[in-house]
């Protein structure tokens, strides 16, 4: 794999026994739902050198959490994967709909999302969200940059189950509002770049050309 394209940005990489073993964040969930109509083929199939972009990113995970969750409708996808997988509960509700079935089904309290379009993962930007949690015990832990949410590559409550479930069932998907009604931990700007100065582990892919830049190594 090209550096520019690793999965772990510069410092994350830790021995196997540092793995987080703090059931408060035991659950890494990667929401590979979506109509990937951008693409034109379905984004859970997008590779890198070879290898699914979806399993390089649960591999990387898997040296910060315990247990990797996948939510997706083609759970035949990840046979063989050492990996949990579930559905949405409510079908063509969008991201939140995703978010509810992670937080239904995570074994922590806290679960880290992330979608499978997005192939940088920083471990050391994980692990201070996980510690401005433990000093706030906030519900929702985001970074916002130009005054929008970034709503994944975050952290989610599985206290915020029911609220999802109200939301949905009520027919309201918002993500944003779900985000903004939750008085989530914003992460500035200034301190993502302290680990990320390009906002590489925010990047989504999500057309034939963002794809082609991010393995010719311009992403």
């Amino acid at each position: 794999m090209k550096d520019i394209n690793t999965q772990i940005l510069p410092g994350a990489s830790l021995p196997r026994e540092d793995i987080c073993k703090d059931e408060v964040f035991a659950t890494a969930a990667i929401l590979a739902g979506g109509k990937s109509s951008r693409m034109g083929f379905d984004k859970q199939l997008l590779t890198d050198n070879n290898r699914r972009i979806l399993e390089i990113v649960s591999d990387a995970l898997k040296r910060e959490f315990s247990d990797i969750l996948i939510v997706t409708a083609k759970p035949e996808l990840y046979d063989g994967m050492k990996v949990r997988v579930c559905s949405d509960e409510f079908q063509d509700m969008g991201p939140l709909a995703g978010i509810h079935a992670a937080l239904a089904n995570a074994r922590s309290k806290y679960v880290y999302l992330i979608a499978c379009d997005m192939p940088v993962v920083c471990l050391p930007y994980i692990r201070h969200m996980k510690q401005r949690i433990a000093e706030t015990e906030a519900k929702v832990c985001v970074c916002r940059r130009n005054d929008r949410f970034e709503p994944f590559n975050g952290f989610y409550s599985r206290e915020l189950l029911a609220d999802a479930t109200k939301r949905l069932q009520e027919g309201s998907g918002s993500l944003f509002r779900f985000i903004s009604e939750a008085e989530p931990l914003v992460i500035p700007e200034e301190t993502v770049k302290k680990y990320d100065r390009e906002f590489r582990m925010f990047t989504n892919i999500n057309t034939r050309s963002e794809y082609d830049a991010y393995l010719s190594g311009i992403v």
